[in-house]
């Protein structure tokens, strides 16, 4: 019998694409491997900071992390994404 593992958690920050901008890509995924399982158009998203793996994370650490992301604000800017990469289970677009 294996041990029983517990799930594992993580927090991150990211810029979710417009829905125009996710259609795009996700067509551009179908070209390039139309078998291959894609992720939701509503999944889709660029990881600007990510935290480690725990088991759990600490409310105030959350409720801090929160009052951080409601500061951050920027005026639109172009994102290009024109590198591929392939990791063990996803492949990605990546800016230059």
């Amino acid at each position: 019998m294996e041990p029983h593992v517990k799930d594992l958690y993580r927090i991150f920050f990211a810029l979710k694409p417009p829905q125009r901008v996710a259609r795009q890509i996700d067509h551009f995924a179908a070209t390039l491997a139309p078998d291959a399982k894609r992720i939701l158009l509503a999944h889709q998203h660029v990881t600007l900071a990510i935290t480690v793996d725990r088991q759990d994370y600490p409310y105030e650490q959350i409720k801090a992390l929160r009052r951080i992301a409601t500061c951050i604000m920027a005026d639109p800017f172009d994102l290009r994404l024109d590198r591929l990469s392939e990791g063990g289970r996803s492949v990605a677009l990546r800016p230059p």
